[in-house]
């Protein structure tokens, strides 16, 4: 079959000519349509998943004549992650809703396959490819008493796992080379950071303290392409330096100061766990440095050809001849290429979400403000397609209190949102991770202060230019940032519509001082940076019921149901309370078609209080909206 799969979907994403609908959420929150692709070592194959009758399906694709072959059905599982252990053999890992997580093998000349059970498990994930040794993997295990994580090796062959790394106090990250061995892990106490080293395997481990939770030196990143020494972010500096770390004398060399904003994700060649290659930092607009010349030269080799979308490398084969590109921005979920580098051919493969028409998209527009107090702000906003007038907002505030700064990245939630007649925003509050340690500190003591003013003036400036309907902004807070949206909403300075929570708990007083020290708070816990910030001194507020009985708007809350329901419904809230489990009663099985469901009926909400031409008012039994 020569490409008739990858063309059909490139060919139904570029189809505009049909009036623009509202995405579907089965679409953006769905499997993807393209996905997995890596090429083999030899270059001489493509791994590909692709999206068929709603369920995922392993293809490989001869690079010489184009032909795709099917290879397996992964039926209602997600898939993970998949690499090739030589040139004849792919692993998958799936996470399948009925058995968890399954490791499968698959031989490609005989179509053989064989599953691997890893088990049902939530306290563990897949950390490391062994390349050495391609039927194992390394797993990283949360400890029985969640004070931190150990390593176990996977067996695929055997289905059977064993410890390589006992934790041996309180690790909370490990840092492994490119085959997978231990060079240093980093230890988290309520009070202290210790860097962990040891010169031998057999030997007992050195602790070098570098900082507090709340005043950390260090933030370390990776091992370094030397195999030996760390990467970290040095906050010693604003802003933040990128540095090699010698782990035994904790030497430092600076490779990356940035002018304004501190570097963040460090990126690999298509491999988890794999020789980074550079760094991925926010800029004017998303940049990276380049840990060598070789890595620099090629990603300027893969711009020239993509000018305008941000580019990764997904795959690369062993001769570094054969390369999977993906790119993407704000508006692109994504788009596979392959790159040959010898006849500098660039063939197009494919979307990432496939049938999604540009007409539908928002346009996405920085933007920057002056607060009251002389602090100069930043923002993204999102405009919604075709409006003749300024359309209602959604103020956006995801997950964490204090969160990295806005990138430049396309966000299904964003766009349905944009496609449905809502403009988006967001705002790099005081305190947000991404313009320096000096920016962060102004955060401090400011969650019931000076960020909900800086929320406010934002809102009112972009009304100022005309952007948006002031009388109809809805705050949409999500997670831990949910806090910061109560404290938004209840600020009488602020004229806002509506209240968006999803999973951020309001619904009981909350005693922090009894609470254990956020080390031993799991990581998937919504309290984890709520003590963190209690005990860094960052967060003195009221607590949320507190915040409950001064908040009132039409409200739509994703959260447990009784408690919320009781303490909501006591303040006389107009308030849509959708239950964590309602999905479970439906029979979801897919965690993003759980999102989906409840985005369905988020916006059944925002049609029966804040109705637009794209989203509206269902009519009513007797025929009227």
């Amino acid at each position: 079959m020569r490409l008739q799969i990858l063309l059909f979907f490139l060919t139904a994403s570029l189809a505009t000519t049909l009036p623009a609908k509202p995405l579907p959420l089965e679409k953006l929150y769905g499997p993807a349509t393209l996905s997995g692709l890596k090429i083999s070592p030899d270059g001489s194959r493509l791994a590909i998943t692709v999206l068929k009758d709603d369920q995922q399906h392993i293809g490989v694709m001869s690079l010489t004549d184009l032909s795709l072959a099917p290879v397996a059905r992964l039926g209602p599982a997600v898939l993970v992650n998949l690499w090739w252990a030589n040139d004849d053999r792919i692993l998958v890992l799936i996470d399948d809703p009925n058995d968890g997580i399954i490791y499968k093998s698959i031989e490609i000349s005989t179509g053989k396959a064989t599953t691997h059970f890893s088990g049902h498990y939530r306290d563990h994930w897949l950390i490391h490819e062994l390349p050495d040794q391609p039927d194992k993997v390394l797993m990283a295990y949360q400890t029985a008493n969640y004070t931190g994580y150990e390593l176990r090796e996977f067996d695929l062959i055997r289905n059977r796992t064993r410890v390589v790394e006992k934790n041996p106090g309180q690790v909370q990250q490990w840092l492994l080379n490119a085959k997978g061995e231990v060079v240093a892990a980093v230890e988290l106490t309520s009070e202290q950071l210790f860097l962990l080293h040891r010169t031998t395997s057999a030997a007992r481990w050195t602790k070098i303290p570098y900082g507090t939770p709340e005043e950390p030196v260090f933030e370390f990143m990776a091992v370094h392409p030397d195999q030996r020494r760390l990467l970290a972010l040095d906050y010693t500096t604003d802003p933040a330096r990128l540095v090699a770390v010698d782990p035994v004398t904790m030497a430092t060399e600076s490779l990356f100061a940035p002018e304004r904003f501190d570097p963040s994700v460090v990126e690999s060649w298509g491999k988890l766990g794999g020789m980074p290659q550079s760094v991925i930092h926010p800029a004017e607009t998303t940049a990276r440095h380049h840990l060598s010349q070789i890595s620099a030269a090629l990603q300027r080799e893969i711009d020239r050809s993509l000018p305008d979308t941000f580019n990764s490398i997904r795959s690369i084969s062993r001769d570094e001849e054969k390369l999977v590109i993906f790119t993407a921005n704000a508006q692109s979920p994504g788009f596979y290429y392959l790159l040959d580098r010898p006849s500098g051919r660039l063939m197009p493969l494919g979307p990432s979400i496939g049938g999604i028409e540009p007409a539908t998209l928002g346009r996405n527009q920085p933007f920057n403000f002056a607060t009251s107090d002389g602090l100069n702000l930043q923002g993204e906003f999102l405009a919604p397609p075709k409006t003749e007038h300024p359309p209602p907002m959604v103020l956006l505030l995801e997950e964490d209190v204090f969160r990295r700064r806005e990138g430049l990245i396309f966000s299904s939630l964003r766009q349905a949102f944009a496609s449905r007649g809502y403009a988006v925003a967001s705002i790099d509050y005081r305190g947000t991770k991404g313009y320096g340690h000096g920016f962060v500190l102004k955060g401090r003591h400011q969650i019931a202060n000076r960020i909900p003013l800086d929320l406010i003036e934002g809102v009112q400036w972009l009304g100022q230019q005309g952007w948006i309907d002031p009388n109809r902004v809805i705050v949409m807070g999500t997670y831990d940032a949910g806090w910061v949206a109560m404290h938004t909403l209840a600020r009488p300075a602020g004229s806002y519509a509506g209240w968006i929570n999803i999973s951020t708990p309001v619904a009981h007083e909350v005693d922090i001082d009894t609470v254990k020290p956020f080390y031993v708070v799991p990581d998937w816990s919504p309290w984890r940076d709520l003590v963190e910030l209690k005990h860094s001194g960052i967060i003195q507020a009221p607590s949320p019921v507190k915040l409950l009985a001064q908040i009132n708007v039409p409200a739509f809350h994703f959260s447990p149901g009784e408690h919320v329901r009781r303490d909501v419904r006591r303040n006389s809230r107009t308030a849509v309370i959708v239950d964590f489990n309602f999905t479970r009663r439906m029979k979801i099985s897919d965690p993003r078609m759980r999102s989906a469901a409840v985005y369905e009926k988020l916006f059944a909400f925002l049609a029966e209080h804040f109705p637009t031409e794209q989203n509206s008012r269902p009519p009513s039994a007797d025929g009227r909206n």
